[in-house]
C-alpha cells in the first residue's frame, strides 16, 4: 500500500467517524425536539377538552337561566348573549353565545 493511499483511508475512515457522531448528536436533537412538540399537543388537546367542558357549562347554565333572571343578569355580565328561548313546540332550549368582544368565538 502506498503512503497516499493509506492517508487517503484515514481521511475517509475519520470522515466517516464524524458524520457517524454528526449524526448521533443530530437524533438525540431530534428526540428532544420531539419530545418537546409531543408536550405542546398534550397541553392543546387539554385546552380543548376543557373549552368543550366550559362551553357545554354555559348552554347549561344558559338553559337554566330561561327561568332565572339573576343568572341570566349573570351571564350578561360576563359578555353572553342569552337567546330567547324557544317555543316548547319545537323541543330545543336556550343557549348562551359569547359576544365577540370577549372571545370571538360563539358557544354552541
Amino acid at each position: 500500500m502506498k503512503p497516499a493511499q493509506f492517508y487517503l483511508l484515514i481521511i475517509v475512515g475519520a470522515a466517516c467517524l464524524i458524520l457517524t457522531i454528526v449524526g448521533m448528536a443530530l437524533r438525540k436533537s431530534n428526540q428532544h425536539l420531539q419530545a418537546e412538540v409531543q408536550q405542546q399537543q398534550e397541553e392543546i388537546n387539554r385546552g380543548n377538552t376543557s373549552q368543550q367542558m366550559w362551553q357545554t357549562l354555559v348552554r347549561d347554565i344558559a338553559s337554566v337561566a330561561g327561568s332565572d333572571s339573576k343568572l341570566k343578569d349573570v351571564l350578561i355580565r360576563q359578555g353572553f348573549t342569552i337567546a330567547p328561548a324557544p317555543s316548547p313546540a319545537s323541543g330545543g332550549t336556550s343557549s348562551a353565545t359569547s359576544s365577540p368582544a370577549t372571545s370571538g368565538s360563539a358557544v354552541p
